[in-house]
């Protein structure tokens, strides 16, 4: 029996030459690591000098405080209040937001179920085919029995060339299909929360501007933002009439509106830029929803049981009973 000679390498010189290896390019000049996330512009190469943003303290003035009550297991989120009146970014002031928007748990199974169903609601299904009741051709038989033939009592089967088809596409067929509210209204925190992990959120003081504006270009570039994708979402009372004519032939630039968010437009922009008038309202409308009655779960009288109405039922003086119950018969 032979055995196979094999040449083994101690450890320590395996070590010593896979260290080697892994700082051969260090001493490069244009030495870039190589888990570093390569920018369109990369301040290394091209000697951009960026300006860092400073530390949110205590002593910063706060334009917005956070409307509804926030848990007592979480604080309040800082961001900076920018202003697109500005060239450069003026850091004054800062926004409180509510922690139940913008610091869910990112689940990707919620999120994906969200994307999926926003992709495929609008999808409709338009193939058709005839079956053997809708070909043109007339019910007679191709030939006589007496032929010594196969029995054959139509030309409209499917065994026949050109005949119709049985078990076919009868489209229109929607692939529309309803997703759980909660599912939904969870999408939408996770893609918020999403944006403000990852810095792409920022917060201006109003998209309703004036001409006196300067270069909206300049306000891109002073920010990097000059080819990145941006949404902007603004609150519906604000007239965004001239920013609009701004970037109306821009392909990075798009405006929605309150009411038209969702978690595809959320998504497939790099940045998400909120107006601050809108914030009230967006989280006066979640919150809402998060804390709901189930009236489709259980019986409800709509009137009664509305967030913020008086629950308690109103009482006749003639009839002890509340309004609404039956007495026994």
């Amino acid at each position: 029996m032979k055995l196979c000679s094999r040449k083994f390498v101690s450890p320590a010189r395996f070590l010593l030459q896979s260290i080697q290896n892994r700082n051969s390019h260090v001493n490069s000049e244009d030495f870039i690591p190589p888990n570093l996330v390569m920018a369109k512009i990369n301040p290394l190469l091209h000697n951009v000098t960026i300006q860092e943003v400073p530390k949110i303290s205590d002593k910063i003035l706060v334009s917005r405080h956070c409307v509804e009550k926030v848990p007592k297991h979480k604080n309040a989120i800082s961001v900076w209040l920018d202003n697109l009146m500005h060239a450069r970014p003026q850091y004054n002031s800062v926004v409180q937001l509510h922690p139940v928007l913008f610091d869910a748990h990112p689940r990707m199974d919620i999120l994906h179920s969200v994307v999926r169903w926003q992709q495929e609601y609008r999808e409709v299904d338009y193939s058709w085919s005839r079956t053997r009741a809708e070909i043109g051709r007339g019910k007679k038989k191709p030939w006589h029995k007496r032929d010594w033939k196969s029995k054959t009592w139509s030309s409209n089967s499917p065994l026949w060339m050109k005949g119709g088809i049985s078990q076919g596409p009868r489209g229109p067929r929607a692939s529309f299909y309803e997703l759980n509210p909660n599912t939904l209204l969870d999408g939408l925190l996770i893609a918020l929360s999403i944006k403000h992990i990852q810095n792409d959120l920022i917060i201006i003081e109003s998209a309703q501007i004036s001409q006196d504006m300067p270069n909206f270009d300049e306000y891109l570039e002073n920010r990097n933002l000059s080819e990145t994708s941006m949404l902007l979402v603004h609150a519906e009372n604000e007239n965004i009439s001239y920013l609009e004519q701004l970037v109306e032939d821009s392909k990075f630039f798009n405006i929605l509106p309150l009411y038209g968010l969702n978690v595809c437009s959320i998504l497939k922009h790099d940045k998400l830029v909120l107006s601050r008038y809108m914030l009230d309202e967006l989280e006066h409308k979640v919150l809402w929803h998060k804390t709901r009655y189930p009236w489709l779960g259980s019986p409800h009288n709509f009137y009664l049981d509305m967030p913020g109405q008086d629950n308690a039922q109103s009482v006749d003086t003639d009839n002890p009973e509340p309004i609404g119950e039956t007495g026994h018969m």
